[in-house]
């Protein structure tokens, strides 16, 4: 349903990548089980936003400083992200939207 909603609403490309055997949901590039590490790392960089669980491809973002968006099952995320390393995220992430060319006011 995210995905649909970005592609959509927002004109948002898509490109899914992962491990062989990950589930591909439709929409976008299916780039799963195609990229070595060393090419996920380029394709990251000329991303402008992952979402995705908790993996190695959340790191991978953060390395080439790549904002993500990381969906996190039951652990509480306070033991993976520290709180005020996460407000700060989220505000440049609102920010970089906002100030986004072609947004309207």
């Amino acid at each position: 349903m995210l995905c649909g909603l970005l592609e959509d609403k927002l004109g948002a490309s898509m490109i899914q990548v992962g491990d062989d055997g990950d589930e591909y949901f439709g929409f976008g590039s299916n780039l799963i089980g195609r990229l070595s590490g060393r090419e996920a790392a380029t394709l990251m960089c000329s991303c402008d936003l992952l979402i995705s669980v908790d993996n190695c491809y959340v790191d991978l973002a953060a390395a080439v400083q790549t904002p993500a968006v990381v969906l996190l099952g039951s652990i509480d995320p306070s033991l993976r992200m520290h709180s005020d390393v996460a407000v700060a995220f989220l505000h440049l992430l609102l920010l970089k939207a906002m100030l986004r060319p072609g947004r309207e006011s």
